[in-house]
């Protein structure tokens, strides 16, 4: 429900992207977005009177450029999958982001986008 990331990961599925062979394996991006997992870890961890609650809201992008840019940078995992990719399918890649993105228009310009992210909190024992 996020797709401040989701429209990245799903213009890399949809341009057919594989894996680099010396991409290492990671975590999901999205592995904490069954609350009861998250629920799972935190008591796992020794809290108590755990609660996780989605909290969404949309958040306006001015130039989606600058966005791609930063989730190249700002990523781990993303970047070296995207740049890891023959030119083609890099290419193929950034004009899907641009068309997924571009369905999150603003009437103002730049886009909205959905964001979806889980507020947890409990408490540790003394």
């Amino acid at each position: 429900r996020t797709r401040l990331m989701g429209v990245l990961v799903d213009a890399v599925n949809e341009a057919g992207a594989v894996p680099p062979p010396d991409l290492p394996p990671g975590p999901s991006f999205f592995r904490f977005a069954d609350e009861t997992v998250f629920t799972a870890l935190l008591t796992g961890a020794g809290f108590t009177d755990v609660s996780v609650r989605t909290v969404t809201f949309e958040q306006h992008i001015d130039d989606t450029g600058r966005l791609w840019d930063a989730l190249l940078a700002g990523s781990v995992r993303i970047s070296p999958l995207v740049l890891g990719q023959p030119k083609a399918t890099q290419v193929r890649i950034r004009e899907t982001f641009d068309r997924l993105i571009d369905r999150h228009a603003s009437a103002g310009g730049g886009v909205d986008l959905p964001i979806s992210v889980k507020l947890a909190g409990g408490v540790r024992p003394a």
